[in-house]
């Protein structure tokens, strides 16, 4: 264990800090990795929450309403990414709708949003190597990228990620693997660097240490459970972290969120009060009242109920209606958080008089007796437009 966390911290200090911030998306490029996809299966339903999800989850609270956008495709190469033909990934396949290739995709994507994204990932060449293709020819396609990626933003946060070596797992000679694997992933941070990007390596950690891999591979991929070479959760926690401590954004202070007192008067939907409600950890709902309420920057003004925690609360129930008298489609996000920590998203998109019942997923269990918080964001609107809270 000692030897692990030597190994995490020397890959955390191996790359320069950022000096950007977070924007309002984080934009995701690559292979199966960022996709968490499980033995190769897109579309499958089997999949982990990537560490792109966990990125976007982490960022909010530093950027509220941070979104990712996730092009990525399992089986994408440095070639398919390039192009010209379309990837590989189409219809319900694609996390995010896009045409052409990914990186057509994001360059068009960046073009359409400048200033507005931070970080930006690209997670790409472990499948030439998987595939025997030319490494040198790799390395020149992902500074390629990285080249192109940063001349379209130049101020945003460039990442290029590396990978551990799943194919180490029981082999002799594991000293000799891990070099040759750590030298692959060289290739990838001359790439990244002379682009001015920031090189994250996962091998120092996946694969330590040099000579008795086997734990670190078990737990960090899946190739022990499932003879899968993929990321497990906890594999791609890792990648999270590393990420994050390559960019310093420990550093970087969440904005103030003040919550303003309600107005005086009776509720009415033209003095847009807060609406407090109680989940129940018994699942039953306690009546409320009920607000509509307008966000700054809001496309539409929306209705929200009193929400209901899941008996096993991992999970959380709010109704939401669309309460706008414009012909227009009320987005809402809808963010669960417990002591400042975010446990679930969820997102719906209503026509103008339409009700729904929002389920929102927790990625772990809410602690009995601590506050619970919901915000519900309306449209493109940086701060909540409304906050359900409660024990």
């Amino acid at each position: 264990m000692f030897t692990l966390l030597c190994a995490l911290f020397a890959a955390l200090i191996a790359a320069p800090a950022a000096t950007a911030a977070p924007a309002r998306y984080t934009l995701a490029i690559g292979d199966s990795v960022p996709y968490g996809v499980v033995n190769g299966a897109p579309g499958s339903g089997a999949r982990f929450t990537s560490f792109v999800d966990l990125l976007e989850q982490r960022l909010q609270p530093l950027r509220p309403g941070h979104t990712a956008v996730n092009y990525s495709c399992p089986g994408a190469t440095t070639a398919s990414l390039i192009g010209p033909a379309a990837s590989a990934c189409q219809g319900n396949l694609q996390y995010d709708p896009h045409t052409g290739s990914q990186l057509d995709a994001a360059l068009a994507f960046l073009a359409a949003h400048p200033g507005e994204v931070s970080p930006i990932v690209v997670t790409a060449g472990g499948n030439d190597l998987l595939n025997g293709d030319d490494l040198d020819a790799m390395q020149a396609r992902i500074g390629q990228i990285t080249t192109a990626l940063r001349a379209a933003a130049p101020t945003a946060d460039l990442v290029v990620t590396g990978y551990g070596d799943p194919l180490s797992l029981g082999q002799p000679g594991q000293g000799a693997r891990y070099a040759a694997h750590a030298a692959f992933n060289q290739r990838l941070r001359s790439a990244a660097t002379g682009a001015g990007a920031v090189f994250v390596d996962p091998h120092p950690v996946f694969n330590a240490p040099p000579d008795d891999q086997d734990t670190a591979i078990c737990t960090y991929l899946l190739a022990c459970q499932a003879a899968d070479p993929h990321p497990s959760a906890a594999g791609h926690e890792a990648y999270a972290n590393l990420i994050w401590a390559a960019l310093g954004y420990d550093a970087v202070t969440p904005p103030v969120r003040e919550q303003p007192d309600p107005p005086a008067g009776n509720g009415s939907a033209t003095e847009a009060p807060v609406s407090f409600g109680t989940p129940s950890t018994a699942g039953t709902k306690v009546e409320a009242p009920q607000s509509e309420v307008l966000g700054e920057g809001a496309t539409a003004p929306a209705r929200f109920g009193a929400p209901r925690l899941a008996a096993d609360r991992r999970s959380l129930r709010v109704w939401v209606r669309c309460a706008s008298d414009r012909p227009r489609t009320c987005r809402i996000r809808v963010v669960v958080r417990q002591g400042g920590r975010q446990l679930g998203v969820a997102r719906v998109r209503l026509a103008p008089g339409k009700t729904a019942t929002v389920r929102v997923k927790l990625t772990r269990r809410a602690a009995r007796g601590k506050k619970v918080q919901v915000s519900a964001y309306v449209g493109d609107a940086p701060r909540p437009t409304v906050r359900l809270t409660a024990r």
